[in-house]
């Protein structure tokens, strides 16, 4: 199954808002699994691009109820276990510093870039792509502005997955143009 990260700061642009909706549906449309969190902005953003066109998605949150999203293993799954924590805790830059809804948080950001198979534990398929927004335009080197999409990246980036911060504008119209293609 091809799927692909699509996070970003709760914080989003409008704009950037909007063109990930687009995004979503398209990929979605392409037969792309969303994998996202659950959260209010660009997470929320990805989601209702994917519902659009119908698509196939994967919610990690961090606790059953998170911004209004109920564990269901249908569609949302817990994102949080020993596994996503030992990753978390390995790409963090500053683990011994964020507390324990923090370290929830961060853990579900492992399943999201890794995802993880019931049927066989332990396998990790790495998303296609990453596709987010931060302040900072981050694709590599993370810094306090990246914010907590910056565990997604560092994560991505360790793993080989490529990253579009749609932050940088080169980034967001070499996606749109790409999707624009395959459309037609």
């Amino acid at each position: 199954m091809k799927c692909y990260t699509g996070v970003g700061s709760r914080r989003t642009p409008q704009r950037i808002l909007d063109a990930m909706v687009l995004i979503g549906e398209r990929l979605a449309s392409m037969g792309y699994c969303l994998r996202s969190g659950g959260a209010e902005g660009a997470d929320r953003a990805f989601e209702d691009g994917c519902d659009i066109a119908s698509g196939r998605k994967r919610i990690y949150v961090p606790w059953d109820g998170f911004q209004g999203n109920a564990i269901d293993n249908m569609s949302v799954f817990p994102g949080v276990d020993d596994h996503s924590m030992s990753v978390a805790e390995k790409y963090h830059p500053a683990w011994h510093r964020v507390g324990r809804a923090g370290r929830k948080l961060m853990a579900r950001n492992t399943y999201q870039v890794l995802d993880w198979d019931e049927d066989n534990i332990g396998l990790e398929a790495k998303a296609s792509m990453l596709v987010c927004w931060t302040p900072d335009g981050a694709t590599g080197t993370t810094t306090t502005k990246t914010g907590g999409t910056g565990q997604a990246i560092r994560i991505a980036g360790a793993h080989g997955v490529r990253i579009f911060n749609l932050q940088k504008t080169s980034h967001l119209n070499h996606l749109l143009e790409s999707l624009e293609d395959h459309n037609e």
